[in-house]
């Protein structure tokens, strides 16, 4: 009897896939975004560097992410503030990966050079109707071999 369930799950899971699969041919593939797109995530993030440039992490921070409570809380603002003065001003930055996640998703990954040490930003954007937008971010510092 318990293999008889067994069989029974395996043929309804199979039988999923073959929907699955039959959906699959409805869903738009899109390889890369086009130059547009992504000149505009580009500039996205050209803006934020800029502003770091010219005022430091707090300051990007608080402009670019000023309705997020958690990324302009306190506790992160301290945290940039010594970022700030431990590393030092932004003094170059790269972009070194591009994901993209079908036409309205996408993930760039930079790494900014300052007086005393190296970041690596990831960041994700969304783009809804028209406009492209930040939807979250990471940084860190390089640890040894690792990023």
């Amino acid at each position: 009897m318990q293999n008889r369930a067994k069989f029974l799950l395996l043929g309804a899971a199979f039988a999923g896939l073959g929907h699955a699969a039959s959906m699959a041919a409805q869903v738009n593939e899109v390889a890369v975004l086009p130059a547009a797109e992504d000149a505009r995530i580009a500039d996205l993030a050209r803006d934020f560097f800029a502003g770091m440039a010219k005022n430091g992490i707090e300051a990007a921070m608080r402009a670019k992410f000023a309705g997020s409570d958690e990324v302009v809380s306190a506790a992160n603002l301290e945290n940039y503030r010594l970022i700030d003065a431990q590393c030092g001003r932004l003094s170059d930055v790269e972009l070194i990966e591009r994901k993209d996640f079908g036409s309205r998703a996408a993930r760039r990954s930079y790494v900014s050079s300052h007086g005393t040490c190296l970041l690596k930003w990831d960041f994700t954007f969304q783009r809804t109707e028209k406009t492209w937008s930040f939807v979250g971010f990471s940084f860190k510092t390089l640890d040894g071999n690792n990023w």
